[in-house]
């Protein structure tokens, strides 16, 4: 009878020592798209970055269209007044690869220029934030809520919903966005200072000029740096949800007849 449970208490320490090494097994690091200058780019922030971008555009985009609505433009008239103002926009929407590629390309520039320039301040990110906000309110609240107090609170509220429901963006993930964005910014008001009114009459070659100017410097930026993106990262592209899918959806809703 002893050794019976001795035998029986063999095979459960016996038992119990895989399974203990297994609860012990290191958790693999998360999936790389880039490296930039030894900074990873996961494969959860470029999608998170993809989606929230893409929600940012059509927010943009529907909000633009609510108001021409509101006003009376009948549904043709406002899908052509898009084709006009948002065009390059629309063909982000329309077009994923090109607009992961962007988005990608934007999240290694930043990495670059974070290590060049100085750091954002929060209250350059609460107003771009706020800029937002207020230009999306149209699709962020209903025509009735916007008539309530509180109305930019409110909206900004809804928006970070909306970004943690549609992308999976908490605050500080879009807060991180933004910042992104205030540092190309300032990276392009510092170049575009070399180029003057005198120097192009024309404002529309002075644009260019300057934009110009900054694609160089970035450019630049990334010869000077080291970017490694993975041969395979195009297959971590977001397909749900479809972002012209869901685009076509909420103009329907905004732009629909009020019966």
């Amino acid at each position: 009878m002893l050794r019976r449970l001795l035998f029986v208490a063999f095979l459960l320490i016996s038992c119990a020592i895989p399974l203990y090494a297994q609860d012990t097994t290191p958790t693999p690091p998360p999936p790389i798209v880039s490296t930039v200058s030894g900074v990873d780019i996961t494969v959860e922030q470029f999608q998170t970055r993809y989606q929230l971008e893409g929600l940012l555009l059509i927010q943009e985009i529907t909000a633009f269209a609510a108001l021409l609505a509101e006003s009376g433009s009948t549904p043709e008239q406002i899908q052509a007044i898009l084709e006009t103002r948002f065009p390059l926009q629309l063909q982000a929407l329309q077009q994923p690869e090109a607009f992961a590629d962007t988005i990608l390309t934007s999240m290694e520039s930043d990495i670059l220029l974070a290590a060049e320039g100085t750091p954002v301040l929060d209250v350059t990110v609460d107003s771009l934030i706020v800029g937002h906000v207020a230009a999306a309110t149209p699709v962020l609240l209903s025509a009735a809520e916007r008539d309530a107090d509180n109305l930019l609170a409110r909206a900004t509220d809804a928006f970070y919903v909306q970004a943690e429901q549609f992308a999976g963006a908490e605050e500080a993930t879009v807060r991180e966005l933004f910042a992104a964005r205030a540092l190309r910014q300032s990276a392009f008001e510092a170049v575009a200072l070399e180029f003057t009114a005198e120097q192009f009459p024309d404002e529309t070659e002075l644009a260019r000029a300057r934009q110009q100017a900054f694609q160089n410097e970035i450019v630049a930026l990334r010869e000077s740096g080291t970017v490694e993106r993975s041969e395979e990262w195009q297959q971590f592209i977001p397909t749900e949800p479809d972002l012209q899918t869901e685009f076509a959806e909420r103009l329907a809703t905004v732009t629909q007849p009020i019966e």
